[in-house]
């Protein structure tokens, strides 16, 4: 975890970011060696890099109820738990890791809003495309401080983003005119 936490602080994007953990539960890689756990160490951990900005969502195999309870912690710890019991996303088949990480990629994928470099000098002269064909400025607004592009959730572009139909956007800002005499 210290080391997903340092290398997040090292990312320069405005997105949000997240860690998805992957575990059963049992850190074993505790101080005393062999097959010692650290739970406490481990839930520690993921609350350390939650507090650095990192939120963690959990995914993991209990082996027993102590191992279920750290997960739970950790899922506490890390910001993201599940509203329900367990608060870590319970998996013991890949159909359940793949809804697992459907429902956290339903919570942190913003596919209807894309960010922009910085504000456009020519807010009505940005071009916007989406499946190679240009979308008109009726079909889309800027975000807050018009650092963004969002289309309306409710509607035909965001539906064919969210279900995958559409992966290809293109935003084009254009340059400033500059006159060289």
């Amino acid at each position: 975890m210290d080391s997903a936490g340092m290398y997040m602080e090292s990312l320069t994007t405005p997105n949000p970011k997240y860690i998805l953990l992957a575990t059963d539960g049992e850190p074993n890689c505790g101080m005393g060696g062999g097959n010692a756990t650290d739970g406490p160490g481990a839930i520690a951990a993921v609350q350390a890099v939650a507090m650095m900005g990192f939120p963690t969502f959990v995914i993991g195999i209990a082996a027993d109820a102590e191992a279920g309870n750290t997960l739970s912690q950790m899922a506490i710890m890390g910001g993201r738990p599940r509203a329900t019991a367990p608060e870590y996303y319970s998996v013991s088949s890949s159909a359940d890791l793949a809804a697992a990480l459907m429902a956290i990629q339903s919570m942190v994928a913003l596919p209807c809003a894309f960010q922009l470099g910085g504000v456009p000098s020519n807010p009505g002269a940005v071009s916007v495309s989406v499946g190679g064909m240009v979308v008109p400025m009726s079909d889309w607004t800027y975000g807050p401080g018009m650092r963004s592009v969002v289309f309306a959730d409710s509607g035909a572009i965001c539906a064919s983003l969210k279900s995958g139909a559409v992966q290809n956007v293109q935003i084009s800002l254009p340059c400033d005119n500059v006159i060289i005499p």
